[in-house]
């Protein structure tokens, strides 16, 4: 799946599924407001607090901040409004992780480094109204993000190219330049070192 575009998982056109992926740096202030703009544009949206739950009910949050888990999933109870969890042998109740919402995964803040998280969803392409949510959110997500980012060596700083795959907050931008030892991960390379260019 390319980072940041729609794709259609199956070409023979049964059950074709959009997929739409971002990398993702954002401290929580970034989060708040990332939060508001969602909740300002589609009232109905709540965050549910990580996948497994303790009872049949979805812990819903008003913002990703307060969610205590890494793992947020954005519910717009207008397009969906049952959330149902599968009971799992434990006890505990296991929520949908696409489809019917959209999974955030957070940034996570190590010392002086920020390692990404990941927006994702995949859904149907006959989904009309989850199609609208999905364009919506990354229309706000685009809006409050860069992605003028550049690969860094960082025992120099020397910038040795620019990246486009992966988008910042203003807040995550302004962090990173109060230092310059401070450096942008991706969780799942961490050898690759980048710092804002904006």
């Amino acid at each position: 799946m390319t980072s940041g575009g729609f794709q259609k998982e199956d070409d023979r056109g049964v059950n074709l599924e959009l997929k739409k992926s971002n990398h993702i740096l954002m401290t929580r202030k970034d989060e708040e407001v990332f939060s508001r703009e969602i909740v300002c544009q589609f009232p109905s949206v709540v965050f549910i607090d990580d996948m497994i739950w303790k009872t049949a009910i979805a812990p819903a949050r008003e913002s990703i901040t307060e969610c205590k888990s890494k793992f947020v999933y954005l519910w717009n109870q207008e397009v969906y409004p049952m959330l149902a969890g599968i009971q799992r042998a434990d006890g505990r109740f296991q929520g949908p992780q696409s489809g019917i919402v959209i999974q955030f995964v957070r940034p996570t803040l190590k010392e002086d480094v920020l390692l990404s998280g990941v927006i994702s969803v995949g859904f149907q392409v006959t989904d009309n109204e989850m199609g609208t949510f999905v364009k919506g959110v990354w229309k706000i997500l685009y809006r409050l993000t860069h992605n003028k980012l550049v690969q860094v060596d960082p025992k120099s700083n020397r910038a040795l190219f620019p990246r486009s795959d992966i988008r910042a907050g203003d807040d995550a931008i302004a962090w990173c330049n109060q230092k310059s030892k401070r450096f942008f991960m991706f969780n799942n390379t961490p050898l690759i070192h980048l710092r804002p260019d904006v």
